[in-house]
């Protein structure tokens, strides 16, 4: 339900451009039709809508610069007076090293945790000096937001924002018309500070000035100037950048000191001074307009190193890391004074029922969880949001969609989780029980109630809250599709609603595509990559350099099927000392027989497989 008037908006976003703005909105969960109106003499354009469960006035500045960011947060604080944090979120400069020595490279996430207005200060016929204690003068966070951003800094937070900022961010890249897609390592190009954007060689019969001038301070043309690299044949010394040996490295968040001005910062040899003499790690132009006004955190996407050497083709991926990254604050982001809906005091509150433990050695898989994500997540006002895992037994799909599980409950507390054990129809009909049992469906201790029935109309009750259902072991086609009483099979009992999200787990493809219908996907579980699969050995048992090559070996030789390495990892530790990687690879390879035993290692047996 939108809120009833602009007073009830408690989280604003401010955007400069166009396409930082287009990048948030995609993201919005809920758009509000309502119009509610501004203050008389406020200039703003706002539009407004829902992420997660908190209400969003996001506002449009008229361009960049922190005297018009000023303006647009006074007029925003007008007419939304209930505002209690605002997300500046956008794209900026990026210094290539943090303080700690993280590389920081394009597309990661800068979120500022103080302001500096670097050129507010003196000119002295010597240089510039910027006015000392400016950092303190900027209007500092609200204690609430110090206290999350402490929070953000300690590893698992991090990791936790990071990982889902990647989902939301493959959730814009899904959609039509993609915008936001990365430009590839090898337009990510970093010079040394102290090399110049200009001409190097003479291109017309006019003398350049770039080529005339040899002074420490050359002057550059005004073609250069508005060319890109590639066009006027940057050609310098290039610093190497360790993060980029992969080929699509995701997006990390980065907490610092950002230095704001009314100037484009385009000098790599400034830049570094700056970072080192205050701790910069980023550079924009609207923070100092805001900060003093609002409460307000930055949220800014690297489009560039803050040198001469700029171009816009990271303008877009980097807006829509920076607004993924929002999405993502908001959804850990707690306000005691979020306006709450009024609720049936009779809806109990939304648990979860997941009946394994979570795996806290689970490794790998990214990729697959990042497309389940993107699938189940779907888009607001989505209809059906279902996926299913495909692949072999002891493949790992349970295991994948345990911690999908558990991660939903981290990242939307709010969400019922319940898992339906669907081998056959017994064990669906136990699922669908217990579901009204955690929910305390009325009528469910009824003996002639129809148990499926009671359960599928609450979950097509939107007021009860979104559910995401895990229907685990969905092999067989006749168990779904055969009609049961009342000309109904299984699958017509799983609603397709627009609050409600499935994910199957199946080794059968056809049984698994029936069910997520032609709206769904079907995710491939593939067995894991050869490092995945050493790095999924190495949480069972100890190995060290001297036995790395027969590490390798012997997932290869298991086919990277994890449930093989899990229960060779069991065997050689329970074993220890006379078992080892190198005498469990000679009793594998010995015959079929003593492969058929391993793999039937009973002392192995995982209690969350079914």
């Amino acid at each position: 339900m939108p809120p009833r008037s602009r007073d009830e908006f408690h989280i604003a976003i401010i955007c400069a451009l166009p396409h930082e703005a287009d990048a948030v909105e995609a993201l919005f969960d809920e758009h509000y039709d309502k119009p509610y109106g501004k203050h008389v003499g406020d200039a703003n354009s706002y539009v407004t809508g829902r992420i997660y469960n908190h209400d969003v006035v996001l506002a449009y500045m008229p361009g960049m610069g922190n005297r018009r960011s000023a303006g647009v947060a006074r007029g925003l604080l007008s007419s939304f007076t209930g505002v209690k944090l605002t997300l500046l979120v956008g794209i900026c400069g990026g210094v290539p090293y943090a303080p700690d020595g993280m590389e920081i490279i394009l597309g990661d996430i800068i979120i500022g945790d103080s302001v500096i207005e670097y050129d507010f200060g003196r000119q002295y016929p010597h240089g510039f000096e910027r006015k000392s204690g400016v950092k303190e003068t900027l209007g500092s966070p609200s204690q609430a937001i110090q206290s999350f951003l402490n929070r953000l800094r300690t590893r698992r937070m991090r990791g936790q924002v990071q990982r889902h900022t990647a989902q939301y961010l493959q959730i814009l890249q899904g959609m039509e018309d993609n915008e936001w897609s990365y430009p590839g390592v090898s337009h990510d190009t970093l010079f040394e500070a102290s090399y110049r954007h200009k001409h190097y060689q003479q291109q017309s019969p006019i003398k350049c000035i770039c080529i005339a001038c040899c002074s420490t301070y050359d002057l550059v043309c005004e073609q250069a100037l508005k060319s890109d690299c590639k066009k006027i044949g940057c050609a310098g010394h290039l610093v190497p950048r360790h993060r980029l040996n992969a080929d699509c490295p995701v997006p990390l968040v980065h907490i610092g000191t950002i230095a704001s001005a009314s100037s484009v910062m385009k000098s790599g040899e400034h830049r570094d001074q700056l970072a080192e003499k205050e701790g910069v790690i980023g550079f924009e132009m609207e923070g100092a307009g805001v900060s003093d006004i609002l409460p307000c955190v930055i949220i800014k996407g690297v489009c560039d190193y803050a040198d001469s050497h700029k171009n816009k083709a990271w303008q877009n991926y980097a807006a829509a890391t920076a607004a993924s990254c929002a999405k993502t604050f908001l959804v850990y982001w707690e306000d005691n004074s979020q306006h709450q809906r009024p609720e049936n005091s009779s809806h109990p509150k939304p648990t979860s029922k997941i009946p394994f433990e979570r795996d806290e050695m689970f490794v790998g898989r990214e990729d697959i969880i990042m497309s389940i994500s993107g699938a189940v997540q779907g888009r607001s006002g989505q209809a059906s949001k279902r996926a299913a895992l495909v692949g072999l037994g002891g493949i790992g799909k349970s295991q994948i969609a345990i911690e999908y599980a558990y991660r939903v409950r981290e990242s939307a507390p709010d969400t019922w989780i319940f898992w339906v054990h669907a081998s056959n129809t017994t064990r669906f009909e136990q699922g669908f029980r217990d579901i009204a049992a955690v929910a305390k469906i009325p009528g469910r201790d009824d003996p002639k109630c129809d148990v499926l029935e009671l359960v599928k109309n609450w979950l097509c009750d939107e007021t009860n809250g979104n559910w995401l259902i895990i229907l685990d072991n969905a092999d067989d086609v006749d168990t779904f599709f055969n009609t049961l009483h009342d000309n109904m099979a299984l699958v017509d009992y799983l609603p397709h609603v627009s609050h409600g999200s499935i994910l199957v787990t199946s080794r059968n493809q056809t049984a698994a595509r029936n069910i997520v219908g032609h709206r769904g996907q079907v995710i491939p579980v593939e067995p894991m990559g050869t490092h995945d699969a050493i790095n999924l050995l190495k949480t069972r048992i100890t190995v060290d350099q001297s036995c790395q090559t027969e590490a390798k070996l012997l997932v290869e030789a298991l086919e990277c099927i994890p449930l093989a390495i899990a229960q060779a990892g069991a065997y050689i530790s329970n074993r220890s000392p006379q078992s080892s990687v190198s005498t469990y690879l000679q009793l594998f390879r010995a015959s079929e027989s003593n492969q058929e035993h391993l793999l039937n290692y009973h002392d192995a047996h995982d209690l969350r497989r079914d």
